[in-house]
């Protein structure tokens, strides 16, 4: 599983974006299982290889997502997966999504250049006008990577989130075409 396939769908000098294949499905769920990683995802109970099964169908054919798993290309290794969900083509804006889970790639600026990958793709080539991204206060990493690839904070929904032990807040960002071409 370690080895990159060819023709990258999207790629940096330093990440390779490829299709997510049904293979991959089990180290996505020991990520989502990971209790760092299920902090911030919001994944409360733990997800079976059933239930990764039954959404890795619903996405097949999907015109209305775009699932990536991402590779870091000097070790040839899947490090994570990201994505473009709840594509609305008529008024052209989808949210996006993205995570880490092998815990030895974060802090390594990894985040905000997949946030980067997946905004230039969803501009220049789906012709998206508008993007945005949930967060949970807390998720410093998240909203540093938010932040850096020029979204801004549209909105907060105070007390939304149970997490340890304590309500917090959600942020909603947001990003448009002409804010990111202009810059």
């Amino acid at each position: 599983m370690d080895q990159i396939k060819p023709s990258p769908f999207i790629e940096s000098d330093t990440l390779a974006f490829r299709d997510f294949d049904e293979s991959y499905l089990n180290q996505f769920k020991e990520w989502m299982n990971d209790k760092d990683y299920r902090k911030f995802s919001r994944q409360e109970v733990p997800i079976m290889m059933s239930s990764q099964q039954s959404w890795y169908s619903s996405i097949q054919g999907s015109n209305q997502s775009v699932n990536f798993s991402v590779w870091y290309k000097p070790e040839n290794k899947l490090i994570a997966f990201g994505g473009i969900f709840g594509i609305n083509w008529i008024d052209r804006n989808a949210e996006i999504g993205y995570g880490i889970g092998d815990k030895s790639y974060w802090g390594k600026g990894l985040g905000y250049e997949m946030v980067s990958l997946i905004v230039k793709y969803a501009f220049e080539e789906l012709n998206l006008h508008r993007l945005y991204a949930t967060m949970i206060d807390g998720n410093i990493a998240s909203r540093r990577c938010l932040e850096k690839a020029g979204f801004t904070l549209e909105g907060t929904r105070k007390d939304d989130t149970f997490l340890d032990g304590k309500y917090v807040d959600k942020f909603y960002f947001a990003l448009l075409a002409p804010e990111y071409f202009h810059n």
